[in-house]
C-alpha cells in the first residue's frame, strides 16, 4: 500500500537496511567489543553540541543500535527509546528535533505515539517519521514522512536532514541559555 502523494515517501532498494540489520544481528550473536556494547543511547558527536536531538523508537534494540549509529555517523545528535509509551514519558521533559518510530510496538504503538504527539499543543509541530513495511494510506498523514521497509541508510539520513533542519545550528535545550 502506498501513501498519499503528499506524503514523502523513501523508496530505494540500493544498499537497503534488511542486509544491514542481518549484518548487525550476526555481530551480536558473536558479541560486540566491549568497547561498543557501553555505548550510551544519547552520544553526542563533538561537532553537534547544541543541536537538538533525533529520537529514534524501535521495539528491536539491534536495529535502534545500527539506527542510532548511523545517524550519530552523521552527526546527529541521538536519543533512543524501545517503545511509545517510554518515548512519550522521555518528550514530557524533553526537546527533539524529530522523532523516527517504527509502527508496530509493544504498549504504545508508533501511530499512538504519533497521534498522542499531534494532540499536546506543545508538541503538535514536533516531525514523526515512520518506518514500516506496510501503512494504510488513511493512516499515512498521521506521519510528516513514511520510510517503507527496507529502506538506503543515505536514504534515512537525507530525510531525516530534511525534517530535522539544520542540526548543527545551534539549537539550544529547554532552560539553558
Amino acid at each position: 500500500m502506498q501513501p498519499p502523494a503528499s506524503i514523502p515517501v523513501v523508496d530505494n532498494e540500493r544498499d537497503c537496511v534488511v542486509g544491514a540489520w542481518a549484518k548487525l544481528r550476526e555481530q551480536n550473536e558473536i558479541g560486540m567489543p566491549p568497547e561498543q556494547e557501553s555505548l550510551p543511547s544519547s552520544t553526542a558527536p563533538a561537532s553537534a553540541p547544541h543541536a537538538l536531538p533525533v529520537l529514534i523508537v524501535d521495539d528491536e534494540p539491534a536495529i535502534l543500535e545500527m539506527l542510532r549509529d548511523v545517524l550519530q555517523e552523521a552527526g546527529f545528535v541521538v536519543l533512543t527509546e524501545h517503545d511509545g509509551k517510554a518515548a512519550l514519558d522521555l518528550l514530557a521533559h524533553t526537546r527533539v528535533a524529530l522523532v523516527l518510530t517504527d509502527l508496530m510496538m509493544p504498549q504504545v504503538t508508533g501511530l499512538q505515539l504519533a497521534q498522542q504527539l499531534r494532540s499536546d499543543p506543545r508538541r503538535a509541530a514536533i516531525p514523526v517519521l515512520v518506518m514500516t513495511a506496510a501503512l494504510p494510506p488513511h493512516l499515512a498523514d498521521v506521519f510528516a514522512a513514511v520510510l517503507p521497509k527496507p529502506f538506503a541508510m543515505d536514504d534515512l539520513v537525507a530525510i531525516v536532514r530534511q525534517f530535522g533542519g539544520d542540526h548543527t545550528g545551534g539549537l539550544q535545550q529547554e532552560g539553558r541559555a
